[in-house]
């Protein structure tokens, strides 16, 4: 199946399919009213012709902006090499982002992937452990 990458946004089948296929988070699913964003640029995001302010950073993943020219170029040379590789491998990206913040940061030395619900509990016990003092902490 062949998917295309550029097509134009046709705002009322983004909002029927949304309507019928995604569970929205934090909502009543039944009284959405949805903006449906066509495009991003840095701090903007565009319905249509309407330029709206992106306050929560696209939920604070994407802190240096939309669609910024690095940022693009950097997931895309990453997408050629591997898209995901679970934690329980190595891989060099991660190791080496692992590194830099360990080296920039005055007591951890220990960085994880957050990852949700027990998974991550599990991680941040298990920092606490490596990085604790106390022998008794569990």
């Amino acid at each position: 199946m062949a998917v295309a990458t550029k097509r134009p946004t046709d705002a009322s089948t983004v909002v029927k399919d949304t309507a019928d296929h995604v569970l929205v988070a934090w909502s009543a699913q039944g009284g959405i009213k949805q903006v449906v964003i066509t495009r991003a640029e840095g701090s903007w995001l565009y319905a249509g012709e309407r330029r709206i302010l992106d306050f929560s950073s696209g939920l604070i993943n994407v802190n240096l902006g939309h669609g910024h020219p690095k940022v693009v170029r950097a997931i895309q040379e990453q997408a050629e090499r591997a898209c995901y590789v679970t934690p329980s491998f190595g891989e060099e990206s991660r190791a080496t982002l692992a590194r830099l913040l360990s080296e920039v940061t005055p007591v951890v030395k220990i960085v994880f992937e957050r990852s949700p619900g027990v998974t991550s509990a599990r991680r941040r016990a298990s920092v606490a452990r490596l990085s604790s003092p106390n022998d008794g902490v569990t």
